[in-house]
């Protein structure tokens, strides 16, 4: 027997449905981030697009409330400072990454990143993974959480 067709509910199918729906109709992103928080019981979830050699982001979507500012500084530094981006960089596409497994706590705590941005809007555990590339332009689907007890 297949393993996936064993393994996906009909909640899954719909997850991965209105992923490719929102691909062909990019208005029903916002749609999409909100229900994959729901699904993952997630904080947030960001879709963007970052330009490494003009360390820009210039596309954005997410369910968190960021700021015009936040994202211009997300794009132009904090996600640089991700050590999420850094595994990823140059793995295949569809490579996750996911905090936890490449930073320690207490690290993540101290760092700029948590202290200057993630900190202000409750995150701490983050996930993504680069959906394309193209040249040294990432796009990317973030996963963000606070520290549960």
């Amino acid at each position: 027997m297949n393993s996936w067709s064993s393994a996906g509910s009909s909640r899954d199918l719909e997850m991965v449905g209105a992923i490719y729906d929102a691909g062909l109709q990019p208005q029903h992103w916002q749609i999409v981030l909100d229900r994959l928080c729901e699904y993952l019981n997630l904080d947030s979830a960001t879709l963007f697009c970052v330009d490494e050699s003009a360390r820009s982001a210039n596309f954005f979507i997410d369910n968190a409330g960021f700021s015009g500012r936040t994202v211009k500084d997300f794009g132009a530094h904090y996600h640089f400072l991700e050590p999420g981006f850094r595994h990823r960089r140059n793995k295949p596409i569809g490579t996750v990454s996911a905090s936890n497994l490449l930073v320690s706590d207490d690290a993540h705590e101290e760092s700029e990143l948590y202290q200057d941005c993630y900190r202000r809007y409750g995150f701490f555990y983050t996930a993504g993974v680069i959906i394309a590339r193209q040249n040294r332009r990432n796009s990317t689907l973030g996963l963000q959480r606070a520290k549960r007890k």
